[in-house]
């Protein structure tokens, strides 16, 4: 007389069990995209785990655009961390940033001074062997970039 309720009942939990398993693990990729400050000095490994859990969340591209938001933000302070390659990276991390809210005044600040920091490092790389007018132009296009 039970196994009449019993069949439904099974059914629907393992229903709900296999919904649940298919939802994004949405608090595992927020858990890997930390909010890590621009000047913070992290570990590459740890840079590394910041960058696959932000770059997770922004393939899905099932958040909000303020959500997305802080995940570029968050990815662009780990690519800042780990070298001067990752400035780059940065950059257009900040940039797309700005571009899905663009009242985030953390990531309009932090794009200037990584922009700032990118051009100092290019212009002292540069220096090297180059004519004095071809650094000034670099100058000149880091300081009126309307960033």
């Amino acid at each position: 007389m039970l196994m009449g309720w019993r069949r439904p009942f099974d059914l629907a939990i393992t229903g709900l069990a296999l919904a649940l398993l298919a939802l994004p693990a949405h608090a595992d990729g927020w858990d890997d995209c930390k909010r890590t400050d621009f000047y913070a000095k992290i570990s590459s490994a740890d840079a590394d785990v910041i960058i696959r859990g932000c770059s997770a969340i922004i393939d899905a591209g099932a958040d909000t655009a303020k959500n997305l938001a802080i995940a570029y933000y968050n990815r662009a302070n780990a690519y800042q961390s780990k070298d001067d390659w990752g400035r780059t990276r940065a950059i257009e991390d900040y940039d797309r940033a700005v571009a899905l809210n663009p009242k985030y005044e953390d990531a309009q600040s932090t794009r200037r001074t990584a922009y700032n920091r990118a051009c100092v490092w290019v212009v002292t790389y540069l220096r090297v062997g180059r004519p004095a007018s071809e650094i000034v132009e670099i100058i000149d296009d880091c300081t009126n970039n309307p960033v």
